[in-house]
């Protein structure tokens, strides 16, 4: 699930969740609790947030958006921009 949250690049939506983990309908319920523990429900319905990893997301976002200001301004020094 961490890792289709990584790549959703946020919360996901409820709806996925037991394709997501492969789960059958008839076991649902028990595994939706145990799952359940590690994501918060409530803070945006509908949606299963993990703070945690977005805290990560943030934080790669804001390395990235560092690394194409650093291209840009090495570019314009280059070429003379």
């Amino acid at each position: 699930m961490l890792l289709a949250y990584w790549k959703n690049r946020g919360p996901l939506p409820e709806k996925r969740i037991k394709s997501i983990c492969k789960i059958e309908d008839d076991s649902w319920s028990i595994d939706k609790a145990i799952v359940e523990e590690f994501f918060d429900t409530v803070s945006e319905p509908g949606k299963w947030v993990h703070h945690r990893v977005n805290e990560e997301l943030e934080k790669g976002y804001k390395r990235h958006q560092a690394a194409v200001a650093r291209g840009k301004r090495g570019a314009d020094v280059r070429w003379g921009l």
